[in-house]
């Protein structure tokens, strides 16, 4: 009995576990990636039409847009977890919450929502010190290269950056934004980060101006 036992774990192991690990819905492309960096790839069962990386997830199937899942086809899939950055009806949450799915709203604009985004996922996955592991891995990786943009820089004029988040209306990125947050740490000069909104509406004028400064 015991050998038969032993000899089933070995056959089927890996589909048994999988079978048994939590059923993710991702609706943010963010979310998406952060869950296949964590290593919990073969949870995601369900995906937004935005998220389109790692090429894998392509694979799954679509149950809404960014913001705005498909109740029915999310339903339709028996997830245990659904994950979003931002949603165009709140209620949503309480509906699937009340389903007994797990409907959580996670950040990632700035490096301390990213690193706690990741916590949280991991904990709801059952894994917490996976996503502790990460985000001091992720930590260091920063410092690492924050060090090597500053030496690289100290006798270099860092470059101006115009980030283009939308064309029409023309949009950048702002102050508050972690694209902002990016373009610095690579030792760029953002042009929008002295706008006060996240992400602002500009003109043509405006941007050749703040290039001649």
């Amino acid at each position: 009995m015991i050998r038969l036992v032993i000899t089933m774990l070995f056959l089927f192991g890996a589909n048994y576990l999988q079978a048994e690990s939590p059923r993710v819905v991702s609706l943010s492309p963010s979310l998406t990636e952060l869950v296949c960096e964590l290593g919990f790839k073969y949870c995601l069962v369900g995906r937004s039409s935005a998220c389109d990386y790692p090429k894998e997830v392509l694979a799954l199937p679509v149950v809404g847009d960014f913001g705005r899942p498909n109740l029915e086809a999310v339903l339709k899939i028996h997830p245990d977890v659904v994950l979003f950055t931002d949603l165009e009806k709140p209620g949503v949450l309480e509906k699937l919450n009340d389903m007994n799915i797990k409907a959580m709203t996670l950040s990632c604009e700035g490096w301390d929502a990213l690193l706690q985004a990741a916590r949280t996922i991991a904990t709801a996955l059952g894994d917490p010190a996976r996503g502790e592991s990460w985000a001091k891995s992720a930590q260091e990786r920063r410092e690492r290269l924050l060090h090597r943009v500053d030496t690289f820089y100290q006798v270099r004029k860092r470059p101006k950056v115009y980030v283009e988040i939308w064309g029409d209306p023309l949009t950048t990125a702002g102050k508050g934004s972690f694209v902002n947050e990016l373009v610095t740490w690579a030792g760029g000069i953002p042009l929008g980060g002295e706008l006060q909104a996240s992400y602002a509406q500009v003109s043509h004028e405006w941007i050749l101006r703040q290039i001649r400064m």
